[in-house]
C-alpha cells in the first residue's frame, strides 16, 4: 500500500528512462549496448526510443520508447 507522502515512480506509457553509455544528444535515436545501457543507434541495428534529454556517459535520461531497424 501507499501512504500518503510516499515517494512513488510513475511510468508515462512509452517513456521511460535508461542510463547512456557515452554521450547522447537530446533527439538522437537509441539502440541497446551489451552491458545494458543505450548509445546512439547505428545504420542496420535495431532502434529501442528517441533520447528526450541530453545525457552523459553514465547519467540517466529519458527515453521515448519506439522500435524499428534503422
Amino acid at each position: 500500500k501507499v501512504a500518503a507522502g510516499d515517494e512513488v515512480t510513475v511510468l508515462i506509457k512509452d517513456i521511460g528512462f535508461a542510463i547512456a553509455a557515452d554521450d547522447i544528444d537530446k533527439g538522437a535515436e537509441l539502440m541497446a549496448t551489451t552491458g545494458g545501457t543505450v548509445t546512439t543507434a547505428e545504420t542496420g541495428k535495431y532502434v529501442i526510443g528517441f533520447a528526450l534529454s541530453s545525457a552523459t556517459a553514465g547519467s540517466v535520461l529519458r527515453v521515448q520508447i519506439a522500435k524499428y531497424k534503422k
